[in-house]
């Protein structure tokens, strides 16, 4: 069993890992509660933290897509090049 708590940011990139004083400061959304083969997504831009109790072994991965693929990026590409021809 393993608890998953989740922090709003927008980041574009991945973030570094946060310390404990630092994820105290960010306002959680949401706790959920995973059982062994559950899956959970979560949204780009969502800090999260995973805790599992001591009488057990826990592991998750993190798969992290779209990075540097917001609309702001395609502005910051799409302008310079409308402004060229």
């Amino acid at each position: 069993e393993e608890l998953m708590a989740l922090f709003p940011r927008a980041p574009r990139m991945s973030s570094r890992d946060f310390t404990e004083a630092e994820i105290k400061n960010l306002k959680c959304v949401a706790e959920v509660t995973l059982e062994e083969g559950d899956l959970l997504y979560i949204p780009r831009g969502y800090v999260h933290q995973a805790r599992s109790s001591s009488e057990c072994h826990s592991l998750h991965v993190t798969i992290s897509t779209g990075q540097k693929n917001t609309w702001g990026d395609l502005l910051l590409k799409a302008i310079p090049r409308a402004i060229e021809t």
